[in-house]
């Protein structure tokens, strides 16, 4: 089935750099995909090596259209400086792609320990990994959310995670900060109604073959290849999912024969928990 067309579109995707000459990870996989779609592409990371790998990869096939961006998107001067190079370049995002995201083994108290306590956890390492989940993604967002809303058109894509895996056991560190950016996309799913710019949440469905730390080393067919969030982040970020807002997609349930629409359709999940998704707007007594 043909990519939906998204010539003309700029698109923003962190966690674009994470690749190696083993493996990519979900962020490289999510930028090529847009990327031939048609849309002009900004990867952001901090990863400056792999951005380049990216990049020389990309250009290959039509140069121009990608241009890489180190950043750092738990910093709000480096998300501004950003965003002003990516609309100097292309001109304003009409796509973000949130999915940068730090191994929560660096908070472990020892190298590379993969299970920790939370009282074990290292401070610092801690809150960098919170700031750059959910934090980051709203420093993005905000940025580029009025120009999407003057044109009236728009999309935020946040790469979530499984709702055991926020609550799993020695995933104190990584497991809050994705419930905080779940709980952040249903609000903004909320307040982005009607306008034309819409926000929904992607996730893979399992643990997915990466070059993160206490990842890396899992070996490929115990994971799930990046590859599945091709498909899904294409239709997401195209105008053929205009009338979708907050919603909870799962790559690994997507079927690459159907069409996105049929697809959403079989895919009923909204962003939240039960009970208190997007549809959810009314005040609650004593608040």
């Amino acid at each position: 089935m043909l990519p939906p067309n998204l010539s003309g579109r700029v698109a923003i995707v962190t966690g674009a750099g994470s690749i190696t000459d083993r493996r990519k990870s979900m962020g490289p996989v999510m930028a090529a995909a847009l990327h031939d779609a048609g849309a002009m592409v900004a990867g952001l990371d901090v990863n400056e090596e792999g951005l380049a790998r990216l990049a020389a990869e990309l250009d290959a096939d039509d140069a121009g259209r990608f241009i890489p961006v180190v950043a750092d998107v738990s910093s709000p001067q480096q998300c501004e400086a950003a965003i002003k190079k990516v609309t100097a370049a292309f001109g304003a995002p009409d796509i973000l792609v949130n999915l940068a995201g730090i191994s929560q083994v660096l908070a472990a108290p020892s190298p590379n320990q993969r299970q920790y306590r939370f009282w074990e956890a290292n401070v610092d390492a801690w809150q960098k990994i919170q700031a750059v989940h959910s934090t980051g993604p709203f420093l993005l967002a905000r940025l580029v959310v009025p120009a999407m809303l003057e044109r009236k058109w728009g999309r935020i894509i946040n790469i979530s995670s499984s709702f055991e895996t926020m609550l799993d056991i020695y995933r104190s560190a990584y497991g809050p900060s994705k419930a905080a950016l779940e709980a952040s996309s249903a609000i903004w799913a909320k307040e982005l109604e009607g306008t034309g710019v819409t926000c929904n949440c992607l996730l893979p469905g399992g643990m997915v073959a990466s070059n993160s730390p206490g990842l890396r080393d899992v070996p490929e067919d115990k994971t799930l290849s990046p590859k599945i969030m091709a498909a899904p982040i294409q239709w997401m970020a195209s105008p053929e999912s205009d009338r979708v807002n907050g919603r909870r997609f799962v790559a690994n349930l997507w079927k690459p024969d159907l069409s996105g629409e049929e697809n959403a359709r079989l895919q009923t999940g909204v962003i939240g928990w039960e009970g208190i998704g997007p549809g959810r707007t009314e005040p609650v007594a004593g608040f």
